[in-house]
């Protein structure tokens, strides 16, 4: 339920975006969590390290489709390999639910 890919899978998600990790670039996380002796809290830290850079890249190119975290992107020595739509993709927008204030005021 609180699986960190699943958090950045989702996250993706909204911008229609499919993000997948290959076995290589998962033990690679992996093992860079057990060399720093950190845990769970070590493993958010390297996601975030390696998905940077794409959560704010991915979403203003409506063309990619979905993304594949390597080995090489964990270790810095590569780029995550994307695939792209032939036409561009409407986007979803996130809305915010309105609330009732007391006097039935719209916030």
């Amino acid at each position: 339920r609180n699986a960190i890919l699943k958090q950045y899978q989702k996250l993706l998600a909204l911008d229609e975006v499919k993000l997948e990790f290959d076995d290589s670039a998962l033990e690679a996380i992996a093992e860079k969590a057990i060399a720093r002796n950190t845990g769970a809290r070590g493993l958010r830290s390297i996601m975030e390290s390696v998905v940077m850079d794409l959560m704010y890249t991915i979403p203003s190119d409506d063309l990619v489709e979905s993304c594949t975290i390597t080995k090489e992107t964990v270790d810095g020595s590569g780029e995550p390999e994307l695939t792209y739509h032939d036409k561009p993709v409407t986007k979803k927008t996130v809305t915010r639910k309105r609330q009732k204030k007391n006097n039935n005021e719209i916030a």
